[in-house]
């Protein structure tokens, strides 16, 4: 077990596969995308905006729902070790 003291920095709510390669692909594709429909504007063009901006808000949601539930899993764990003193 660890000995290190509890602060920001330890649990910060980073994950390098989602910051450094998932939003940075979902973010040039919605730049692709609005580029694609001013450069042929259409409705496959339209349609294609608002799927990638669809898989933005997935992405951001999804990332979201885990860090609530890790928050969820730290305030149980505080609770039972409370519970046990």
């Amino acid at each position: 077990m660890d000995n290190k003291p509890q602060s920001f920095a330890h649990h910060a709510k980073f994950d390098p596969a989602f910051h450094f390669f998932v939003f940075p692909v979902l973010a040039i594709n919605v730049i692709a995308a609005v580029y694609h429909l001013f450069q042929f504007p259409g409705l496959g063009s339209a349609w294609f905006l608002v799927v990638s901006l669809a898989l933005v808000s997935l992405a951001g949601r999804t990332r979201a729902f885990a860090t609530k539930l890790q928050d969820r899993i730290i305030r149980l764990e505080e609770r039972l070790r409370l519970a046990a003193v």
